[in-house]
């Protein structure tokens, strides 16, 4: 492997180092985004099979006549049962997405701080380099002014 390439890999393997780092802070909100995400399809079928079970029952209590006897007081209730319980599976529904775009708003605000940070970064690393540049070449001054010296007093 020639220096050539040694330059490279380096580079290579600080990008890589950089990108773990950077995405290694929103791993856990992105699992937590797809455990949302999961879970709202899974109540969305819910919803679905209760409404159907729902418009079933209708359909039952429809056809049944609407006798006041026992059984269309049991349908009533599974009926009302049903309804509830889809009532219940939509709100669960609404607070998932509602807890997905809030994760999605927080996700954008950390890129949003990520970029800002690494803005930051790139402006202390050119500031810093300008100043290694400045103290280098005050050094090199200051060593040919010694050498000078040196050599004066050296010299009858």
């Amino acid at each position: 492997m020639s220096d050539g390439d040694s330059w490279k890999l380096y580079i290579l393997r600080k990008l890589r180092e950089r990108n773990s780092k950077e995405t290694s802070c929103f791993k856990e909100l992105i699992l937590s985004h797809g455990r949302l995400f999961d879970q709202v399809e899974n109540l969305k079928k819910d919803i679905t099979r209760l409404e159907y079970q729902n418009n079933e029952l209708e359909r039952d209590l429809r056809e049944g006549g609407g006798s006041t006897g026992g059984g269309a007081n049991k349908l009533n209730k599974r009926v009302e049962d049903l309804q509830e319980r889809l009532l219940t599976r939509t709100d669960e529904v609404s607070e998932a997405c509602r807890a997905t775009a809030d994760a999605m708003v927080k996700v954008t605000e950390l890129s949003s701080q990520v970029r800002s940070k690494d803005d930051e970064i790139s402006k202390k690393e050119t500031q810093i380099l300008s100043h290694c540049f400045l103290e280098r070449d005050y050094l090199r001054v200051a060593v040919q002014l010694i050498i000078l010296v040196l050599l004066s007093v050296s010299q009858p």
